[in-house]
């Protein structure tokens, strides 16, 4: 096994995601997520609930408010 395989592609310990509109405002916390490389993964929730938040935080397009976020 390759060392990439043993690394998650996306890691999120503790994690508190903000709003897209205003980072202040949390919208989701306490995050632990991993993601191997390969995987897929459904994210689903009520409408408002802060999918598209923390998708936009796992494509490193936001910061997390709190926690640790590591990207490959």
């Amino acid at each position: 096994m390759s060392e990439n395989q043993n690394n998650p592609a996306i890691e999120m310990r503790g994690v508190s995601v903000g709003a897209m509109r205003d980072a202040s405002f949390t919208v989701v916390e306490d995050v632990n997520w991993s993601v191997a490389a390969g995987e897929f993964w459904v994210v689903a929730g009520q409408e408002h609930s802060g999918k598209s938040d923390l998708l936009m935080l796992a494509a490193g397009l936001m910061s997390p408010v709190a926690g640790s976020y590591k990207l490959f």
